[in-house]
């Protein structure tokens, strides 16, 4: 027989190649967790199906029923009705009731948000942005995207919309971006605009992906150091817009890209001094974020906890 705890959320994390389900407290400590291949080209209902039985092996191993489900997960998805939009890595997901199908499996009530913004959640309430009146999460990798927390309540736009600050145009008519558009900040600074940049215009042998470009900047090779400072001089541009518009307290820096932040820090800021001349940015705080691997669950959880908080006002 489990027991009842109000304190304690499911926290789900759903990311293109890896799902990660735990229990997490409410003051933030991960107390149990699994995690198993994403797999999404074995279908939308088997993978339900293994998120199901990840959380009840938890919970049984703390003899605790959650007071429910937090989820993030990536791509668009509509944080009120639960269903999944176009998320490119999650084929033949699309249309899909997430929430509906992890309550229907498990019996508790499930909520869902965008990863960045359960991330931006996680941060601002455990990590970087802790005690801060206005904090966003900038998150670099894969993708550029992010999430707004202002008075601890996250940002959305019309119809409950995700702003999809990686979309902004930095550079008109630029570079195709994979939304369609060209000229996209992610076209510019993100990890694939990186290695793209680089391979088209110092061609090697074969591909060189990220992690050998910055090991061969580390050793000294100028065609490597070029390759960072152009992509430093982007990022830069665009926090640059990001601190003109919304001035937060805080901004924290997440996502694989800024592993190597100590690489772009110097041009960044330099590019921030430059052109935020309307805004007080010396008070805007600019920090690597502190949740690291456990990013994912804990802002999973406090999807759960922010959504519970709102509806009890």
């Amino acid at each position: 027989m489990l027991n009842e705890s109000q304190e304690i959320a499911a926290a789900i994390d759903i990311g293109g190649t890896k799902i990660a389900v735990g229990l997490v407290s409410k003051d933030g400590r991960i107390l149990v967790s699994e995690t198993a291949p994403t797999e999404p080209q074995a279908g939308f209902e088997a993978a339900i199906y293994r998120m199901a039985a990840m959380l009840q092996h938890c919970t049984q191993q703390l003899s605790i029923r959650p007071a429910g489900i937090g989820i993030g997960c990536t791509g668009p998805v509509d944080p009120f009705t639960g269903v999944l939009g176009e998320v490119n890595l999650l084929p033949g997901w699309q249309g899909k009731p997430l929430t509906a199908a992890l309550t229907a499996a498990t019996g508790l009530q499930a909520v869902v948000e965008n990863d960045a913004d359960a991330t931006a959640l996680g941060e601002a309430a455990f990590g970087v942005g802790k005690g801060a009146g206005s904090f966003l999460l900038v998150a670099v990798g894969t993708g550029i995207g992010g999430g707004l927390i202002v008075d601890g309540h996250l940002y959305r736009g019309a119809g409950g919309a995700h702003p999809e600050i990686g979309h902004f145009i930095l550079v008109p008519q630029g570079t195709p971006c994979t939304c369609g558009a060209h000229g996209c900040w992610e076209a510019y600074a993100s990890g694939p605009a990186l290695e793209t940049w680089f391979n088209q215009n110092h061609p090697q042998e074969s591909w060189w992906d990220g992690r050998r470009i910055f090991a061969a900047a580390d050793a000294g090779n100028p065609q490597a150091r070029e390759a960072i400072e152009r992509t430093a001089h982007f990022l830069g541009l665009g926090i640059s817009n990001l601190i003109t518009m919304f001035c937060p307290e805080v901004i924290g820096l997440a996502g694989g890209l800024m592993e190597r932040w100590d690489d772009f820090a110097a041009t960044v800021k330099a590019a921030i001094h430059e052109n935020c001349r309307m805004v007080p940015h010396t008070q805007v705080r600019l920090e690597r974020a502190r949740l690291g691997g456990q990013a994912g669950l804990l802002g999973a959880a406090r999807v759960w906890w922010s959504r519970c908080e709102a509806d009890s006002h």
